[in-house]
């Protein structure tokens, strides 16, 4: 927590983390090794009002704050390579999020249930136990109004299919 609250472009993503139950295990030295994908206030405030809550984090519900972070935070320290690699990726909450190449650019994309981000800053920061990668968007643990994301239903049926 305290290397995103010192980070003038992280304190945004660190002031709707500390709303959550997750400051603690993310402050703790020796808690688990997590990847944070963080994201831009404009994403925070865009995500806030999709899920409908406030984006002033320590008046929204705390249950939908919880939700919306621990989408946000997968299992394990991974570098951009090794998310590329793996393509199904587990949150803190054990959902899947699957990440694709653009074999083109070869920019990631991270695909959620609601939403999709492409990872604009690889590998931002690493320290003993975490990963923090900057994208354009926030991902979202539900489905828009319009239905889950294309992106992340392919995904979720070829790895189901792969099997």
């Amino acid at each position: 927590m305290e290397v995103l609250s010192s980070r003038a472009p992280l304190q945004d993503f660190a002031k709707a983390l500390s709303a959550s139950s997750l400051t603690m295990m993310l402050s703790n030295p020796s808690g688990p090794n997590v990847t944070v994908l963080v994201s831009s206030k404009a994403a925070l405030e865009s995500a806030a009002q999709q899920m409908q809550m406030s984006p002033e984090w320590q008046r929204a519900p705390a249950d939908k704050v919880d939700q919306l972070m621990r989408y946000n935070v997968l299992q394990g320290s991974l570098s951009a390579a090794a998310m590329a690699r793996k393509k199904e990726l587990l949150t803190i909450g054990g959902s899947p999020v699957y990440a694709s190449v653009d074999p083109e650019t070869g920019e990631v994309t991270l695909d959620g249930l609601g939403s999709s981000a492409r990872v604009v800053a690889a590998d931002y920061l690493h320290g003993c136990s975490f990963t923090i990668h900057a994208l354009d968007g926030v991902l979202l643990p539900m489905p828009g109004t319009d239905g889950a994301n294309p992106r992340y239903t392919k995904a979720f049926t070829e790895a189901s299919t792969s099997d």
